[in-house]
């Protein structure tokens, strides 16, 4: 999945909704934001007011959109297809979507600022990587496309509408019902096993011999292994394992929208949860071009943090502009999707595999926002623990059962105050409001870090 699939479940019930209207309003308020930030772009300089600097043209913004539009796609494909990263490791997909991906956007920014030929003087020329802010900017917001293209294209299929209100129990139709006798299962027992043995048996004369092995498929990565035939409780449970899996990667359901007041609280909520990672991408990739916006001898044209780390070396921006930042993205998006995460997945684990009459009917409200999203909540029982120390007593108990009588009173008041607050962090990750609210405050963070240090400052 791409970042912006971390949050899909507050936007993909407006795209997946068996309403027409729905998915039509979805439709166009996505236009309307991608167009309103390229129109915002014209407030960039196309090029700089000098004779001597390169003034891209047409071409040069046509390929700079293809290449946002394409290579998260690219990005994608390797790792979903090449290296087979599976949704399942929380942290691992945190590391690729976000540092790797960060990195990633980095190489492509280099390769727009190729080394374009600089004219000082007549019949003097040379050539210096660079780059314009706008340029940049293009890129950031054709990179957020391509990224919501695929979150769209890769979830459509994800997420269910329920037929019937929250809270409603499935009512078995009782004709059905009535219809159903033991005589009949039995009958029906008979004839599926006589099925078998016609398919899994093979003649060899008068003598019936079963086949041996059989070819299983796994659906979660289509790999194949030969099994045995007779070792029916073996595949059971691999066939069970696999359907609890296609549960969680497929089963996500969602109530339907019904109401003028739903509809606006989707919206509302695609507009910011977009607009949020629009915001971060356009910002970190003004960000990551701050090296190569500069030129010799035009100091005027560029703001005090270009010109600033244009005259230090590319090791020197590594080391105190690239690094920090990629690792701060990574601590506060982890810190606003692992517990959302990790919810998700524990709900639709193979442990504790949803029920559609109970389950499903009962999770859609539950933060302070009442925000209507897909069921990720799971039992307190199957929740992940951490095995710290609340009370000097509980330490002491510990430490005499296991046969050590010491103890560090200060490393004590660490872990008191570490398991605090990630207690805190895990109560208040787990609500909505916390997620929405800190992704939109990050990404205009960065896109104002990014527009100043690029054109403002």
């Amino acid at each position: 999945m791409v970042r912006i699939s971390h949050a899909a479940s507050y936007f993909m019930p407006l795209f997946c909704s068996s309403q027409p209207y729905v998915v039509l309003v979805a439709c166009i308020t996505t236009t309307g934001i991608f167009v309103a930030f390229y129109m915002s772009s014209y407030l960039l300089a196309k090029q700089y007011d000098d004779p001597g600097l390169f003034k891209p043209v047409a071409q040069d913004y046509f390929r700079t959109s293809l290449l946002g539009v394409f290579s998260p796609i690219l990005y994608y494909f390797v790792k979903t297809f090449l290296f087979n990263v599976n949704r399942r490791y929380l942290i691992l997909n945190l590391l690729i979507d976000f540092p790797l991906n960060d990195w990633f956007i980095l190489f492509i920014i280099v390769c727009l600022a190729y080394p374009q030929q600089e004219q000082t003087s007549p019949g003097e020329s040379y050539n210096l990587w660079h780059i314009i802010p706008r340029q940049s900017y293009i890129f950031g917001l054709a990179w957020a496309l391509g990224e919501f293209i695929i979150c769209v294209t890769g979830n459509l299929f994800n997420y269910q509408e329920l037929d019937t209100n929250p809270g409603e129990p499935l009512q078995p139709d009782s004709d059905v019902r009535d219809n159903i006798t033991l005589a009949k299962c039995v009958g029906l027992r008979s004839i599926s096993s006589t099925i078998s043995q016609n398919v899994y048996c093979a003649d060899y004369g008068s003598i019936r011999k079963p086949v041996d092995d059989t070819v299983v498929i796994d659906p979660t990565d289509n790999s194949m292994r030969m099994t045995s035939a007779d070792d029916d409780e073996e595949q059971l449970k691999d066939a069970n394992d696999w359907r609890a899996t296609d549960a969680q990667l497929i089963s996500r359901t969602f109530a339907p929208i019904k109401t003028k007041k739903e509809l606006f609280i989707e919206v509302s909520l695609l507009f910011l949860v977009l607009t949020s990672n629009i915001l971060l991408t356009i910002g970190e990739s003004l960000i990551f071009c701050i090296f190569f916006i500069y030129m010799p001898h035009h100091e005027e044209l560029f703001t005090k943090v270009v010109n600033y780390f244009g005259n230090k070396s590319l090791r020197f921006f590594l080391f105190t502009v690239l690094i920090p930042f990629t690792t701060a993205n990574l601590l506060v998006n982890t810190m606003i999707y692992l517990w959302n995460d990790i919810d998700e997945w524990f709900n639709h684990s193979p442990e504790t595999s949803p029920n559609p009459v109970a389950d499903d009917y009962t999770n859609f409200y539950e933060s302070d926002l009442s925000l209507q999203r897909s069921a990720n909540s799971f039992a307190e029982e199957n929740q992940p623990t951490l095995m710290l120390m609340s009370s000097p007593s509980e330490l002491h108990y510990y430490n005499n059962n296991t046969g050590s009588e010491n103890y560090d009173t200060d490393s004590l008041k660490i872990l008191v105050i570490a398991k605090d607050v990630i207690n805190a962090w895990r109560s208040a990750a787990r609500k909505d409001s916390f997620v929405l609210s800190i992704m939109f405050i990050w990404g205009v963070t960065v896109f104002l870090t990014g527009l100043i240090s690029t054109v403002l400052g």
